[in-house]
């Protein structure tokens, strides 16, 4: 059995929710100290990877890029209160 010329496709959503990778807690809630500690680099594919990525990552970064510099422009940054 000959696997030249094959594709293989990655199951994204599973590496995205993966305990090993992200650890034990619920993969469901957003937790910022987990990225604290450095990830492999193939942890997190949101536009995928390798010749065949999304034809729109740049355009979805330089729109993300936008909105944040017109927030910026637009209103002011203050600090707030502490919630534990």
């Amino acid at each position: 059995m000959s696997f030249k010329d094959s594709i293989v496709l990655v199951d994204v959503y599973s590496v995205h929710y993966d305990h090993e990778l992200w650890g034990p807690d619920d993969p469901y809630v957003f937790l910022p100290e987990r990225h604290e500690k450095k990830r492999h680099p193939m942890a997190y594919l949101p536009f995928g990877a390798g010749p065949r990525h999304c034809v729109g990552m740049r355009f979805a970064l330089i729109e993300m890029k936008i909105l944040l510099t017109r927030m910026l422009r637009e209103y002011s940054v203050l600090p707030g209160n502490h919630f534990e």
